[in-house]
């Protein structure tokens, strides 16, 4: 089967290039166009995934999203690329978490401003979170911007 790269829709056999962005095509949704989906940051790309693997893991998936649980999929599923996408999402989250915690309380030096900045960042990745939590459980890959495209598990 043959996926468009940038974004990835399924394509009849013979497609050179897409008929919807006029991107490349990749054969088979293995690693090839995933991986370049996902070093383009494109956003959703659940068409590059096995169904059959989507509907068996998406609860285990949408759990990794739940704190320091990111690590959950690779003990209960490691052989699903579904699952340890998400997982590689979630635990991205979960640093930025740490980072940006981290910084908040260097800025805490600044009287209000400090305690904004740090507010705000939370509530941003608690908002991001959800929104990853509830696409995993829908069946759903879509890549996090900026943070999305760095790949920790493989």
């Amino acid at each position: 089967m043959a996926y468009c790269v940038k974004c990835g829709r399924q394509l009849p056999e013979a497609a050179k290039f897409c008929p919807d962005c006029g991107s490349a095509t990749v054969k088979d949704n293995a690693s090839e166009g995933f991986k370049s989906a996902v070093e383009r940051n494109v956003g959703d790309i659940t068409s590059s995934f096995d169904p059959a693997d989507i509907e068996k893991n998406k609860v285990v998936a949408g759990l990794s999203y739940l704190g320091f649980l990111f690590f959950l999929p690779l003990l209960a599923c490691p052989e699903s690329r579904f699952a340890k996408f998400h997982a590689n999402q979630a635990f991205m989250l979960f640093v930025t978490g740490i980072a940006w915690s981290v910084i908040g309380r260097i800025l805490n030096v600044i009287p209000v401003a400090g305690e904004v900045i740090e507010g705000l960042g939370g509530l941003l990745l608690a908002v991001v979170m959800i929104a990853t939590l509830i696409s995993a459980f829908k069946g759903k890959a879509k890549v996090l911007p900026v943070i999305g495209k760095m790949e920790i598990f493989k």
